[in-house]
């Protein structure tokens, strides 16, 4: 955690160094809507399962306010959807091979990032931002299939279809960083279109027991509409 701890301190310090520089021409505030296009999948140590990257949409809720010309503090509240598919197989003592085909475990997570914005240009901009996220797992589902097979006989298998919610196996709550780039558009006077691509680098273990550490790693692709209030 030390090299968490060293970007969130850095962090702060860019945040409120940008906040301070006074530019009353320029404060506006802004809030829109968003959505785009979740790649999930998990990272981390001594992980058991083959994972595969999965897609899936999210939404939300976006307010801005701008400090001066090249810098804002936005914040967002998200529809944050997450997961991995996977197969597993593993031979136990009993000489019975286990295997886990097509598993997707879905996680459905409400999150709130805060964003430290850095923008370049005037009427069409691009920008780049970071800062941190905080998530509450709403939901947590798998689905696939549980294949028992008698290693001295194939033919003798037990073939079980699973459909549970595990959201009481896991931590419900999760955290970590947020990088990314875009660009705005600006449609009028009081209207912007955005567009951007941002990583989530989570930092709590999502595990359930057995699997390992494993964290929330998400790429994804963002459009949005905000308005400019000031």
């Amino acid at each position: 955690m030390k090299a968490n701890s060293v970007f969130l301190k850095s962090s702060v310090i860019i945040l409120l160094l940008a906040i301070l520089i006074p530019s009353g021409l320029y404060a506006q505030y802004a809030i829109g809507v968003k959505g785009g296009v979740n790649f999930c999948n998990y990272g981390g140590r001594y992980i058991t399962s083959n994972y595969e990257e999965k897609i899936r949409a999210n939404f939300g809720l976006v307010a801005q306010f701008q400090t001066n010309s090249w810098f804002s503090v936005q914040t967002e509240l998200n529809f944050d959807p997450k997961g991995a598919n996977y197969s597993r197989i593993k031979t136990s003592t009993s000489y019975y091979t286990e295997e886990y085909k097509d598993f997707n475990e879905e996680l459905n997570y409400l999150s709130l990032p805060v964003l430290a914005k850095f923008d370049i240009g005037d009427k069409n901009r691009i920008f780049g931002y970071t800062g941190l996220y905080v998530s509450y797992l709403m939901s947590a589902n798998i689905r696939g299939t549980y294949i028992k097979t008698n290693s001295f006989n194939p033919d003798d298998q037990e073939i079980t279809e699973v459909d549970r919610d595990y959201k009481s196996e896991i931590d419900n709550f999760d955290m970590g960083a947020v990088f990314g780039i875009g660009g705005d558009i600006k449609m009028s006077d009081q209207l912007l279109l955005f567009i951007d691509g941002r990583f989530n680098w989570g930092w709590l273990n999502v595990a359930q027991q057995g699997q390992g550490k494993i964290f929330n790693n998400t790429w994804s692709v963002n459009l949005g509409l905000v308005y400019l209030l000031q």
